[in-house]
């Protein structure tokens, strides 16, 4: 597992867990 994987998986996972959308916490990223 590459580290740009596991922090996907990690958005994927938070976003999951929040119930939003990853591009919600794509934009709080930013």
């Amino acid at each position: 597992m590459t580290k740009s994987d596991d922090a996907f998986r990690t958005i994927s996972e938070v976003a999951s867990e929040l119930g939003l959308a990853t591009h919600v916490l794509r934009f709080w990223e930013s």
